[in-house]
């Protein structure tokens, strides 16, 4: 996965979190500025590389979204930077903003942008509601009950028991 622009990023990550059901808005105004990504719970500031300075321009930018919204969380999502030396100064500057409660995620490292790929591909697709299991999950154990009997009562006959026949055989017709 390797995103040209943050606008690839942006469209990449709303069908992420469309894709497990999360109402996300992009390009969303507060007081005359622009957040890339809400959500219900939080605002979602877009880099294209999370380099330690993107991140830290990130945050400054998030934390303003983040006020003037009044959403309880900040995320800051980007791309792994190229070089080692880059990534190990941004991965050690997300673990200590984690520890103000400071979320940031590398898209092409954390699991919880991978998505179901499945999905991503075809979005448009309704989700299987399963609200019919609740509804008849007392037939279906009965169903399952008398099928696990059957199952057993052919497992357990003799060998040597008779299959009961029909009464009339094709010499005596």
């Amino acid at each position: 996965m390797n995103f040209s622009t943050e606008a690839e990023l942006q469209e990449y990550c709303l069908t992420v979190l469309r894709s497990k059901g999360i109402n996300a808005r992009s390009e969303v105004w507060c007081g005359g500025l622009r957040a890339d990504i809400v959500i219900d719970r939080a605002v979602i500031e877009l880099k294209k590389t999370l380099t330690r300075d993107s991140i830290f321009q990130a945050v400054g930018q998030g934390k303003i979204y983040q006020s003037r919204l009044k959403k309880k969380e900040l995320w800051i999502v980007g791309q792994v930077p190229k070089d080692s030396d880059s990534f190990k100064s941004a991965l050690h500057t997300a673990k200590e903003l984690e520890k103000e409660g400071i979320r940031v995620s590398f898209v092409d490292r954390d699991a919880y942008w991978q998505g179901d790929t499945y999905q991503l591909l075809l979005p448009q697709l309704p989700r299987l509601s399963l609200d019919w299991l609740e509804r008849y999950r007392v037939a279906i154990a009965v169903g399952f009950i008398i099928l696990a009997l059957l199952v057993w009562d052919t497992k357990t006959r003799s060998a040597n028991e008779p299959i009961p026949s029909a009464p009339y055989t094709a010499t005596q017709l």
